[in-house]
């Protein structure tokens, strides 16, 4: 324990320094980290399992993709979008009950994640989250733009 105390006594200034300065990087990843929005049910989890517990305990499955159709059919509204995982068409029923969110607009903090949306509002060609129950309904529904 001599080295210890030889390196405090003569490198007092060093040490602290370092101390300093790994405070100051923890406090910095800290903010990031409390201060990023996030969106609701959103962790980079289901990505790679393709499902997500809901908060009552269904399960979801999760996917992100582009919209390549967004129709009325005789069900109701119906979306289709191209998997960015598989590259395949998965095709889904928007029933009234299911919000739709504006998810995150990068470069925007104004954009709370809080915005309700409608049917109406998705685009083709957007970028979307969606959570799909296994009736093939979508639970909720997050418009990602850039």
């Amino acid at each position: 324990m001599d080295w210890l105390g030889d390196l405090w006594y003569y490198h007092k200034g060093y040490v602290l320094a370092a101390g300093g300065v790994v405070l100051v990087l923890l406090v910095a990843a800290g903010i990031w980290w409390f201060g990023t929005e996030r969106l609701p049910g959103y962790n980079i989890e289901p990505v790679l399992k393709n499902e997500y517990i809901e908060p009552g305990g269904a399960i979801s499955r999760y996917a992100t993709g582009i919209v390549i159709s967004n129709e009325q059919s005789i069900m109701g509204p119906k979306i289709s979008i191209q998997s960015d995982v598989t590259r395949q068409t998965i095709t889904f029923f928007l029933p009234e009950t299911a919000p739709v969110w504006l998810g995150l607009v990068i470069g925007n903090k104004a954009i709370t994640g809080n915005e309700r949306l409608t049917f109406a509002d998705i685009k083709t060609g957007q970028r979307v989250a969606v959570f799909v129950g296994p009736v093939n309904k979508a639970r909720r529904v997050n418009i990602l733009k850039r």
